[in-house]
């Protein structure tokens, strides 16, 4: 599992806003930190996060590969939530 969802499986972070912070992050990166900052998430957690990214940054991709995410789909996601 990527580094990225387990840490957000540990904070009890649901499939559906992963789903929902994953393809933000691809349509529109900057509109994404307001998703960051939905999920409830302590300062210190969201710095881990970007931390995670800044050191990996194929870590979104494997994210998204892992949650079975082809770009299609993520196309699909974007349209239904209006992105």
């Amino acid at each position: 599992m990527s580094e990225i969802l387990k840490f957000l499986q540990t904070k009890n972070v649901k499939q559906e806003q992963i789903l929902n912070l994953v393809t933000q992050i691809q349509e529109n990166p900057m509109a994404a930190m307001q998703v960051i900052q939905d999920l409830g998430l302590t300062s210190e957690d969201i710095q881990k996060m970007v931390s995670m990214v800044m050191l990996n940054p194929t870590a979104i991709k494997e994210a998204t590969e892992e949650l079975g995410l082809e770009p299609e789909e993520v196309e699909r996601l974007k349209k239904e939530a209006g992105l």
